[in-house]
């Protein structure tokens, strides 16, 4: 089964896909406004982003076939990009009011402690499958007034090491077509 947001009305929500179907069921119900799906990798709990009960956006979990959702993150933050490290952790990006730096937070399901990890203006975040990386785009050299969606902002993929919880330099690779 796939996961995947969809627009209608201008209003996202989530919906769910059999793989040997091509029926589409609402996953989140009438309530809506969710997007940025995550499955756990024990495929049990989805992780997304809802509108909810926020505008800037919380991240919230629900269990794959109940209907309760719970949100882990607060209405003083904009929080975004959900990410799963192994079962039992969620990753995400946490912003602060107006400001354009953003958090990597690790929220653990097991005792609900949250620790912000790197700071920066981030995007694309996710983690290695051991969780020791957690893989994100930075954006570098911004200057006053520039934008993430300008084009010519540098982006670097960076590479955090949790055990060492330094940036280490990410793996050269070859990348045909870029």
């Amino acid at each position: 089964r796939i996961y995947f947001t969809r627009d209608r009305n201008q209003v996202p929500n989530i919906y769910q896909q059999q793989l040997s179907s091509i029926n589409t069921q609402q996953f989140i119900g009438e309530q809506g406004d969710a997007k940025q799906p995550a499955l756990s990798p024990d495929q049990t709990k989805l992780a997304f982003v809802f509108y909810g009960h926020d505008a800037q956006g919380d991240v919230c979990l629900q269990t794959i076939g109940e209907d309760e959702i719970r949100c882990i993150t607060n209405k003083n933050s904009a929080d975004s990009s959900p990410f799963w490290i192994g079962n039992n952790e969620l990753g995400y990006l946490r912003r602060d009011g107006i400001d354009a730096k953003q958090n990597i937070v690790i929220h653990s399901l097991s005792d609900e402690k949250k620790q912000a990890i790197y700071s920066g203006i981030i995007s694309s975040p996710n983690a290695s499958t051991d969780g020791r990386y957690i893989i994100f785009n930075l954006i570098s050299n911004v200057t006053t007034g520039a934008s993430s969606t300008d084009l010519e902002v540098p982006r670097m993929l960076s590479v955090y090491n949790r055990q060492n919880q330094q940036l280490v330099q990410p793996p050269k690779m070859d990348l045909p077509g870029f």
